[in-house]
């Protein structure tokens, strides 16, 4: 099992690591589980920058109908921090970036999509989780938006 770490700290780990971590809420002489999160995995992965792939989807998402708002900005949070080294690259001056998204369409309750790349790739996964349900129809339209031929379109 990973060590505990704050939910900042989630920015730092692989995929695979946060998909199967579990969180803990630290008491002053326990820790208590509080869920797993092995419902959020890539689904999509793309040879292209976060910046990139954020503007991808946001032409896609609009041409299905769907509607995204950013709520998470990994860049824009290190700014607060003078010291926060990059734990794959060793320095501050890295390319990567994790952002999270909130996806509506005209019926469904948003769904979270969280972007996390690297070295010029960005894995896209949808939150699924019991505690964050992504309803079958907005998973749905996501999925017919993203429905394309990576190879076609340079990705």
């Amino acid at each position: 099992m990973l060590p505990i770490l704050g939910v900042g700290n989630s920015a730092y780990l692989g995929m695979g690591q946060v998909a199967l971590r579990s969180l803990s809420l630290r008491f002053y002489n326990q820790a208590k589980p509080i869920h797993s999160m092995n419902a959020i995995s890539p689904f999509l992965s793309v040879h292209r920058p976060c910046d990139e792939t954020l503007r991808w989807l946001k032409r896609r998402f609009s041409r299905s109908g769907l509607r995204l708002l950013q709520t998470f900005d990994l860049h824009d949070a290190r700014l607060a921090s003078t010291d926060c080294p990059c734990p794959h690259h060793g320095s501050t001056d890295c390319d990567c970036q994790m952002l999270v998204l909130l996806i509506y369409n005209e019926t469904a309750a948003p769904a979270t999509l969280v972007l996390h790349s690297n070295e010029g790739r960005t894995w896209i996964s949808l939150v699924n989780t019991p505690s964050q349900h992504a309803e079958p129809s907005i998973r749905a339209a996501i999925e017919a938006a993203l429905q394309v031929n990576l190879l076609k379109e340079g990705l």
